[in-house]
C-alpha cells in the first residue's frame, strides 16, 4: 500500500509539472501574439503617420507652385525643370527657391521629411482633359500670338476593356442611349466661337461667327483624322471622325480646319458616354502654336523616413486660371418670361 501511494504522488507530481509546462507555453505564445499585433498596430500607425507627413510635404510643393504663378510673382517658364535633384540650378525646386526664398520652408529639400522631386513641364499647344463627364460641358479658351489655323480634337472611351468602334454609316444617325454600346465612345458636340469676331463682340456678330459640330465616332482603318469641310454649312455639321486604335494621342480623331483667328472658346460636351479629351492648336501650315493658356504639369514627390508619396496635378499654365468659366446660366429650347405679379391671395403670370 505505501509503494501504491508513492507511485500515485510521483504520478501526480508529473501531471502537475506536465499542465504547469503546458500552460506557460500556452500564456507565452499568447503573449507573444500580443505582443507582436501591438508591434504591427505601432508599426502601421507609424506608417500612417509618415505616409500623411509625405503626402502633405508634396501637397506644399504643388500648392507653392500654383501660389506663386496665381499670384503672378513668377511665370512657368522661370520655373520649369525635369531635373529632380534640389541642388541643381536647372531644377524647379532651386529656381523657385531662388525667386522666393519664403518657400524654402514650405520646400524642404532636407530633414527627416522633405521634397524630393519636384519636376514642372508643359506642352504649350496641348490641352488633356482626362475625364470629362458625360453631358457636361468643358469651356476652353483658345488664345494665341500666332493666328489658329486648326484644332485637332482626340478622344476616347473611359471605359476599361477592348475599346470599340460604331460600324461607318452613310449619314450619321443619332441612335438611342440604350443601343450605344457601353464601350463606344463617346460622340462630342463641340462649339466654336471667336472673340473679338467681326462686327463686334455682340450677340449677333457672335452667333454668325460660331461653328457648331458633331464629331460622331467611326471604326476605321484610315490614320488620318477626319477633316471638317470649310465649305460646309458649320453650325450644326456631322463630322464623321476616324477611330483606330493605331491613332494618337487618342483612338478618335477630328480636325477643324478654316480657321484664321487667334483668341477662340472652345465648349466640348460628351453625348453617350464620358470621354477623354486631347485639344491641340496649329498654324495655318500646321505647325504647333502655343496657347498663351496652355496646360502645365507639377509632379511633386516627397518623403519621409523613407516613405514616399508622389502627386501630379495637371492645369493652365496662366496665373488667375483657377477661375471657372460659366458655361451657361439657362439652357431652353424656347423662350424664357418671367413676369409674375404676386398679392396676398394670388399669384398672376403676366408673361404672354
Amino acid at each position: 500500500m505505501i509503494n501504491n501511494k508513492h507511485q500515485d504522488s510521483s504520478q501526480q507530481g508529473i501531471i502537475a509539472i506536465i499542465i504547469t509546462v503546458v500552460l506557460m507555453t500556452l500564456i507565452t505564445m499568447v503573449t507573444l501574439s500580443f505582443s507582436l499585433i501591438i508591434r504591427r498596430e505601432q508599426r502601421q500607425t507609424i506608417d500612417r503617420q509618415l505616409n500623411s507627413q509625405a503626402y502633405y510635404a508634396a501637397e506644399s510643393a504643388v500648392n507653392s507652385v500654383l501660389a506663386a504663378i496665381d499670384s503672378g510673382i513668377v511665370s512657368v517658364d522661370d520655373i520649369k525643370g525635369t531635373t529632380c535633384n534640389g541642388s541643381d540650378p536647372a531644377s524647379s525646386i532651386s529656381k523657385l527657391i531662388s525667386l522666393v526664398p519664403s518657400f524654402a520652408t514650405a520646400i524642404p529639400t532636407t530633414g527627416n521629411t522633405k521634397v524630393t522631386c519636384l519636376t514642372i513641364k508643359g506642352n504649350g499647344s496641348i490641352l488633356t482633359y482626362d475625364s470629362m463627364p458625360v453631358d457636361v460641358s468643358q469651356v476652353v479658351h483658345l488664345s494665341t500670338a500666332t493666328p489658329i489655323g486648326q484644332v485637332d480634337i482626340s478622344w476616347q472611351s473611359n471605359i476599361a476593356g477592348s475599346p470599340l468602334f460604331p460600324a461607318p454609316i452613310g449619314d450619321a444617325t443619332f441612335p438611342a442611349l440604350n443601343n450605344w454600346d457601353s464601350h463606344y465612345p463617346a460622340v462630342l458636340k463641340v462649339d466654336l466661337v471667336p472673340w473679338n469676331a467681326a462686327g463686334g463682340n455682340n450677340s449677333a456678330s457672335l452667333y454668325n461667327a460660331s461653328e457648331v459640330y458633331f464629331l460622331y465616332p467611326v471604326t476605321s482603318l484610315l490614320s488620318p483624322s477626319a477633316v471638317s469641310d470649310p465649305a460646309v454649312d458649320r453650325k450644326g455639321q456631322i463630322v464623321k471622325a476616324s477611330c483606330n486604335i493605331a491613332n494618337t494621342p487618342k483612338y478618335c480623331k477630328a480636325t477643324i480646319k478654316g480657321l484664321a483667328g487667334s483668341d477662340y472658346y472652345l465648349r466640348i460636351q460628351p453625348i453617350y458616354r464620358s470621354a477623354s479629351v486631347t485639344v491641340g492648336t496649329k498654324d495655318i501650315g500646321g505647325t504647333a502654336v502655343k496657347l498663351s493658356e496652355g496646360q502645365i504639369t507639377i509632379d511633386a514627390t516627397a518623403s519621409s523616413a523613407g516613405i514616399l508619396k508622389r502627386i501630379g496635378v495637371r492645369r493652365s499654365s496662366s496665373s488667375g486660371a483657377s477661375k471657372i468659366i460659366p458655361e451657361f446660366s439657362i439652357d431652353s429650347s424656347s423662350n424664357i418670361c418671367k413676369r409674375d405679379f404676386v398679392s396676398v391671395s394670388f399669384v398672376f403670370d403676366t408673361c404672354p
